[in-house]
């Protein structure tokens, strides 16, 4: 593919949420970066030709972790490396600091942002079930004021969010989570590539039955799916029911064909990877019980 130089833009670096708020009413065709590990790339190959870039790096408000009533608050600038390395999502959400470690290689997890790739919306991206896993909840901020917006409302289709025009995605929140087993499975042809198959998992243990589950898989369609269906095979029941489980697999949305995978090895693959990751989760959660 031709490699080429950016159009000619307008660069705008706002200092606060409000002024970057205003810059995207007042100037037409805009868009935003933070990390710039998409849009540079899209820029520069001439697939995103805006007139104006507004550059949020310099909102450090933007940039942090930290607790607050039972919930982990993270900025949106916040690097993943920052996300992969917290001590607070470590001991509070393991699944999430085990995603941010597994994506891309170390030079963009020292870019790239958390806001960035969910603003993205690339259905192989390894946030996108995960959140949805944690049934996080995303802060806008806009020229109405302020909204929240859940997992699954926000992830609309490929490349596609619940952020209207106009809008800045400023903060996630998840809740922290106690004697939880979890598990972060992803099927890539490289390590540092976009998943083919991505598949995140919690599970809570009564004894040896489950007690609740929430698993989703990411990259089989066009956006994360939770997958109910088996949410609700497992419940009440013990290890020995996952298999029988993933008999129940159905997905909302199409299966993507591209250049990582068919459809059907996409769908074929995400029966392992959810066995393997409903596995390795009971398995935490038993020894979190222990």
């Amino acid at each position: 593919m031709p490699f080429y130089t950016p159009v000619d833009f307008d660069y705008y670096a706002p200092r606060n949420v409000d002024e970057a708020v205003t810059l995207l009413s007042e100037k037409e065709d805009s868009v935003i970066i933070a990390g710039g590990q998409t849009l540079l790339t899209l820029l520069k190959l001439r697939i995103l030709r805006p007139k104006n870039v507004i550059d949020l790096s310099k909102v450090s408000s933007l940039r942090y972790i930290k607790e607050e009533n039972g919930e982990i608050r993270i900025g949106a600038i916040t690097v993943h490396n920052e996300v992969a390395r917290s001590q607070l999502i470590a001991s509070r959400c393991g699944l999430l600091s085990a995603a941010a470690g597994r994506i891309g290689d170390e030079q963009v997890r020292n870019r790239g942002t958390i806001g960035g790739s969910v603003a993205n919306a690339d259905p192989s991206a390894n946030y996108e079930p995960v959140l949805l896993a944690l049934d996080a909840r995303f802060t806008l901020i806009g020229p109405q004021g302020r909204r929240e917006v859940g997992a699954r409302e926000f992830f609309v289709d490929a490349y596609t969010t619940a952020i209207n025009k106009g809008e800045v995605l400023t903060e996630v929140k998840v809740r922290e989570l106690s004697e939880v087993g979890y598990s972060f499975k992803k099927a890539a042809r490289r390590e540092q590539e976009f998943a083919i198959v991505n598949v995140a998992a919690l599970l809570w243990l009564e004894g040896d039955e489950i007690k609740d589950v929430r698993v989703a898989v990411g990259g089989v369609t066009a956006r994360p799916e939770r997958l109910d269906g088996v949410e609700e095979a497992l419940i009440g029941k013990g290890k020995e029911a996952i298999p029988s489980a993933l008999s129940s697999v159905e997905y909302s949305g199409k299966p993507i064909s591209d250049v990582r995978a068919s459809s059907g090895y996409r769908e074929y693959l995400s029966k392992i990877y959810l066995r393997r990751a409903l596995e390795e989760a009971y398995a935490r959660a038993k020894g979190v019980r222990s």
